[in-house]
């Protein structure tokens, strides 16, 4: 069994002409996994502790909006450790994961910040996730991991925006 909770910090890539621009901002989230010390299956959770906002123009350059997005992971993972013994070394670690995003998207007026609604959708999104880095034992069977993880999910036009 191998547990694991993290706190990460994000950046976003929308695909989108009004959210072009990455924003930063952190999430929580833990693992749960079973099997062998170098291959494990298991349930992976994500959620967003800050959203990343995207504050939206009109023609003139004047600030009309601010658009926030929080979204909601939960799957299947399957992790890798070459360590030869990965309770005591050092090891590279490969995951990759897939499983479903729950989206929720908030809008406000600016300049001051009046909540203008909510979009929704109508149901769960498919997506993917992949990551690579270290698990560096620390003490028995504590170990510190650094990781570098991307998440794919094509999410459409809301079902309702304001």
């Amino acid at each position: 069994m191998h547990a694991t909770t993290w706190l990460a910090g994000n950046r976003t890539a929308y695909q989108s002409d009004n959210y072009r621009l990455a924003q930063s901002f952190a999430s929580y989230g833990g693992r749960l996994v079973f099997g062998h010390p170098n291959f494990q299956i298991g349930a992976e959770y994500e959620t967003n502790l800050t959203n990343p906002a995207f504050e939206v123009s009109d023609e003139t350059g004047a600030l009309i909006r601010k658009d926030e997005f929080e979204q909601t992971w939960y799957g299947v993972v399957f992790r890798i450790n070459t360590a030869r013994v990965p309770v005591y070394r050092t090891g590279l670690i490969f995951k990759f994961g897939g499983g479903l995003y729950d989206t929720h998207a908030r809008f406000f007026d600016l300049p001051d910040n009046r909540p203008l609604g909510e979009a929704t959708w109508s149901g769960k999104f498919l997506g993917v996730n992949a990551g690579v880095g270290f698990s560096i034992p620390l003490y028995r069977i504590v170990h510190w991991e650094v990781q570098y993880q991307f998440n794919y999910a094509k999410i459409p036009a809301p079902d309702n925006s304001p």
